[in-house]
């Protein structure tokens, strides 16, 4: 049993139940051990993840700072609809898996520049 209290809120479990602080404030709900399904494609895509380590660190510091920079300029939406900048690995990460995926190759150089596209009218 490992329950804490800092200023005024609980946080870790108990007899089932996990305690912590979310957006809606304290929260108690029972232990669920989380389950890592084995689907062939989830198998696939996590093998995939897995592969783009060695391509990052086979980049120079200058390519990998490149990615760095085009990353700054990157906004995500996260669960919580706040917009966060993504690293250079992330955003690598990223590019490598959606360019795999329609059968292209890992990027190994320097991030492409960002493209410009015409005002609709």
């Amino acid at each position: 049993m490992l329950v804490t209290l800092t200023n005024g809120a609980a946080g870790g479990s108990a007899g089932g139940f996990v305690a912590s602080r979310g957006r809606a404030g304290q929260q108690f709900r029972a232990h669920v051990i989380n389950r890592q399904p084995r689907s062939s494609s989830q198998l696939l895509a996590r093998a995939l993840t897995g592969s783009l380590a060695p391509a990052w660190r086979a980049l120079t510091n200058a390519q990998r700072q490149g990615w760095a920079h085009l990353a700054s300029t990157v906004l995500r939406t996260d669960a919580h609809g706040q917009e966060q900048p993504l690293s250079g690995y992330a955003l690598f990460v990223s590019c490598s898996r959606n360019l795999l995926s329609i059968g292209g190759a890992i990027p190994n150089t320097a991030p492409p520049t960002a493209p410009a596209f015409p005002a609709l009218t």
